[in-house]
C-alpha cells in the first residue's frame, strides 16, 4: 500500500510537469513490477484526479501482455490503442520474459502489427530488442525487413 502510495504521489508530480511542458506521460507494465499489467495501471489511474487520470497514457508492450496473460496483444492494441502514448513490439514467448526479434517466439507479431494499423495508431512504436545490442547493425536490417514483409502480407 505504501508503494502504491508513493507511486501515485510521484506520478501526479510528474504529470503535473507534463502537462506544463505539453508532454504526454506514458507508463509501461512491466512484468513483475509495481505496475505489472495494464489492469494495475488502470487501478492506479482511478485513484489520480480526472485531469491527471485523462493525462496518464498507457505505454503498450505487446510482449509483456503476452507474458502476463492478461490479453491476446492484439486484442489489447484494439482496446487500449487510443489510450497509448507510445507502444513496443518484440517477438515473446508466452510466460517467458525474453525480448526475441520480431521472427521469434510463439506471439503473431503480424497480427499485432495489423491491429496497429487497423486502429490507425499514429504514435511511436518501438521494437525492444534488449539483448541484441551487441548485434544490432544486423538487428536493426533484419527487423525492417521482417516488419515490411509482415504489412505486405495483410
Amino acid at each position: 500500500e505504501q508503494a502504491n502510495q508513493w507511486l501515485s504521489e510521484g506520478i501526479g508530480e510528474l504529470l503535473d510537469y507534463a502537462m506544463s511542458k505539453s508532454v504526454t506521460l506514458a507508463v509501461e507494465p512491466e512484468p513483475g513490477m509495481q505496475i505489472e499489467t495494464i489492469a494495475d495501471l488502470e487501478r492506479l489511474k482511478a485513484g489520480l484526479p480526472a485531469t491527471a487520470r485523462d493525462a496518464l497514457t498507457l505505454a503498450l508492450d505487446v510482449g509483456h501482455v503476452w507474458v502476463t496473460g492478461e490479453l491476446d496483444p492484439a486484442a489489447a492494441v484494439r482496446q487500449y490503442g487510443e489510450n497509448c502514448g507510445t507502444a513496443a513490439i518484440e517477438g515473446m514467448n508466452r510466460g517467458v520474459h525474453e525480448h526475441l526479434p520480431v521472427t521469434q517466439g510463439d506471439m503473431d507479431v503480424a497480427g499485432i502489427v495489423r491491429s496497429f494499423r487497423q486502429i490507425g495508431f499514429e504514435r511511436l512504436i518501438c521494437v525492444e530488442l534488449s539483448r541484441d545490442s551487441h548485434r544490432a547493425h544486423l538487428a536493426i536490417g533484419e527487423t525492417i525487413e521482417a516488419l515490411k514483409k509482415m504489412e505486405n502480407s495483410r
